[in-house]
């Protein structure tokens, strides 16, 4: 009888160790496949990222206002007489707010946003280069009006 219960026993042990073997086989199986899918969905993941650039869909709406901005930059500086005090700096700024429009459409939008920055700092520096001589104007105007005052004072006394 002893006998026969220690065979029931490994016979029972037996179906076990084969059904868990094969849970554990299932499990392999479905994580491998999880694995290769993961591994796929991360390679397009990286793949897609590392393309984007050059999938682009052009300038973005905050490139866009950049673009406008340097437009503005560039009509406050024609405002100010930037074209009488500082020809090259807004020569500059117009010619890569030019170069900017020409490469708007590209779908690499690196070219675009560097132009409209350079334009935008180019006006920016015709700008203040404007003020700066309009100053200089203003004064040498005071310093000549200042200078006739005392000859004038020097000559009633």
């Amino acid at each position: 009888m002893q006998l026969s219960d220690r065979a029931v026993i490994i016979a029972c042990h037996r179906q076990h160790a084969v059904s868990y073997n094969a849970i554990i086989w299932k499990e392999v199986d479905m994580t491998a496949g999880r694995t290769v899918s993961i591994g796929l969905v991360f390679g397009l993941l990286v793949l897609f990222v590392m393309t984007g650039p050059v999938w682009g869909q052009g300038p973005t709406p905050a490139q866009e206002q950049e673009f406008f901005d340097a437009k503005a930059a560039l009509d406050s500086a024609r405002n100010a007489k930037a074209e009488s005090y500082a020809p090259d700096a807004l020569g500059k700024a117009k010619a890569f707010l030019e170069k900017a429009q020409n490469v708007r459409a590209q779908e690499n939008t690196k070219p675009f946003v560097q132009a409209v920055r350079l334009a935008r700092a180019y006006a920016e520096l015709a700008l203040a280069e404007a003020h700066l001589k309009d100053e200089e104007g203003k004064r040498a105007a005071a310093s000549e009006e200042l200078q006739r005052i005392k000859a004038e004072f020097e000559r009633l006394k």
